[in-house]
């Protein structure tokens, strides 16, 4: 049942048919708010036949990701149908056939070449679903007299070129599903007879630069279900489509040359396909393009000398190709460009400076690249250091200017203490990710000017004494990660912290001393850390103190019950 969107409308126009005048052909078209009625039901005694034999009987409807599915109960714009999990040869041919238009779901099922000979009496049948059945060219055949017919998912069948030659007699299919079968770009050729075909789903190892060539040819380009026109619907001739979708495909740069006819043409996806440089020659004529895919093909940096006509161009992806700083070189005359993402690819901090020019640059995706204390200094050299995805402004939207950002994430990143020092400007970043690298506690003290913080996430970085040290004196302690205010909010002072997990750290007793100023602390968690029994000394001055873990620290029993003198309130776990 996929890609049955473009058919559902035609599906209920069709029973709006039923219950309006036939239109002449100088008649004006139904507007859309016309077709989309409310279905009249099947007839209570063909609805019994039906699900006496086994069918599921239910109506055709479009969920919110805009994909058809089965419902218990019509809404506007439903059709009526039928849905067999089971087939038995004999059965469907003795059910009273429906006048109204319905559809009929046999998916999966066991059904036969034999078995569709069964279908020959229902002639209102304008869905036919035989995804995963065992019907062959033969059986194509025998849909024949179904001139009513819109829709049929072949999917996963053994139908051949050759049966794709018999679909010609179906005048009236709109929709067409033929991926994972044996069709290729020969069979497709046969096609050029289905003048309302607007949905043709073909399988992404089928679409082969032979195949875009005859779907020009025939005219059905504008029909490929990976083309679409504005707001995601179907187009109704090439000159609607604005999105194309050939990633995972076997187009070259052949297929390529394919596209110069889609003139309106603004996003494309060329994504793991074996297009280069040469191929990108031919895009040149799509001056509306606005957003470009080619990650994991086989581009080069002397092929990036090819984007420079497309002026329009506001995101592009390079992901994984095997550019590199010299190649970044070439996109400087791209300055639309809003987003640009680079993920995999070896680029490093020298690259990154011939960017410079791209000042409306807000999102630059770095990801699986070497993110160090030299790239940081870059951006923030060139003034892009708010583009670098792993920032962020309120709301999770993107920062125009470093001032904006409110979050930034270098965790696993190569980043030291040295590039801290870039973050200074950062005097609204109210959350920092610093897990995973190598910064210590002579960096930590770059931070001290950010008096926003109220996250600090150190995750796998030495959490040590000295750790807890600089972030009281630098008045960061509430900003730590594991440290939460009540009803687990971020504290936005010390005096808000309630919870401090300290667990499996390098903290000792001399770092409990730095705790002194968390008065209104009532969970502690020093599990599995080296604090001994001199250090609990220093938490007798907790009064709110309600819950202390000492699980696997260095300390005994009787140090513990000392404790518990001093915090008669506090359950201490040892």
């Amino acid at each position: 049942m996929r890609a049955l969107l473009s058919v559902l409308v035609v599906l209920a126009g069709m029973v709006a048919s039923c219950q309006k005048p036939a239109q002449t052909e100088s008649s004006k078209p139904l507007p859309e708010t016309v077709v989309k009625v409310w279905p009249k039901p099947l007839p209570e005694k063909i609805v019994k036949a039906w699900t006496k034999a086994g069918a599921a009987f239910g109506w055709i409807t479009v969920n919110d990701l805009g994909f058809p599915q089965w419902a218990n109960k019509a809404t506007a714009g439903s059709v009526p149908g039928f849905r067999f999990d089971m087939w038995k040869e004999g059965v469907i041919a003795k059910l009273p056939a429906p006048e109204a238009p319905f559809g009929l779901n046999l998916s999966f099922t066991e059904v036969t070449d034999a078995g569709v000979k069964e279908l020959a009496g229902f002639t209102s049948l304008t869905m036919l679903d035989l995804n995963g059945t065992q019907v062959t060219d033969a059986g194509v055949k025998e849909l024949a007299g179904l001139q009513d017919l819109t829709m049929l998912d072949l999917v996963g069948t053994a139908v051949t070129d050759a049966g794709a030659k018999e679909l010609v007699r179906l005048p009236s299919l709109t929709m067409l599903s033929l991926s994972d079968t044996e069709v290729t770009d020969a069979g497709v050729k046969d096609l050029a007879g289905l003048k309302r075909l607007t949905t043709l789903d073909l399988g992404r190892t089928q679409v082969t630069d032979q195949m875009l060539q005859t779907l020009r040819e025939i005219g059905l380009l504008h029909a490929f279900s990976k083309a679409s026109a504005a707001n995601g619907k179907r187009p109704t001739r090439v000159e609607d489509i604005i999105t194309l979708d050939l990633s995972n495909t076997l187009v070259t740069d052949a297929g390529v040359k394919e596209l110069a006819v889609l003139k309106s043409l603004t996003t494309l996806d060329l994504s793991h396909t074996k297009v280069t440089g040469a191929g990108l020659k031919d895009l040149a004529s799509l001056t509306r393009l606005t957003e470009l895919d080619l990650p994991n093909t086989l581009l080069t940096d002397a092929g990036l000398k090819e984007l420079a006509e497309l002026k329009s161009l506001t995101m592009l992806t390079l992901g994984f190709s095997q550019v590199t700083d010299a190649g970044l070189k070439e996109l400087a005359g791209l300055t639309r460009l809003t987003t640009l993402n680079l993920t995999g690819m070896h680029v490093t901090d020298a690259g990154v400076k011939g960017l410079a020019g791209l000042k409306r640059l807000t999102t630059l995706n770095l990801g699986f690249t070497r993110v160090s204390d030299q790239m940081l200094q870059t951006l923030r050299e060139i003034g892009l250091l708010h583009a670098f995805s792993k920032a962020s402004a309120a709301s999770g939207k993107r920062p125009t200017r470093v001032e904006d950002i409110i979050t930034l994430d270098l965790s696993e990143t190569d980043v030291t203490d040295a590039g801290l020092k870039e973050l200074a400007e950062l005097k609204s970043l109210t959350t920092l990710n610093l897990s995973y690298t190598k910064v210590t506690v002579v960096g930590l003290k770059e931070l001290a000017g950010l008096t926003r913080l109220t996250s600090l996430d150190l995750r796998h970085t030495w959490v040590t004494d000295q750790m807890l040290q600089t972030l009281r004196e630098i008045g960061l302690l509430h900003a730590f990660s594991k440290a939460s205010a009540a009803n687990g909010k971020r504290p936005t002072r010390v005096e808000d912290v309630t919870t401090l997990d300290l667990s499996n750290t390098e903290v000792t007793d001399a770092g409990l001393k730095e705790l002194a100023g968390l008065t209104s602390l009532a969970t502690l968690n020093l599990g599995f850390t080296e604090v001994t029994d001199a250090g609990l000394k220093e938490l007798a001055e907790l009064k709110s103190l309600t819950m202390l873990d000492l699980y696997g620290a260095n300390v005994s029993s009787g140090a513990v019950t000392e404790l518990q003198k001093a915090l008669p309130n506090c359950q201490i776990v040892h």
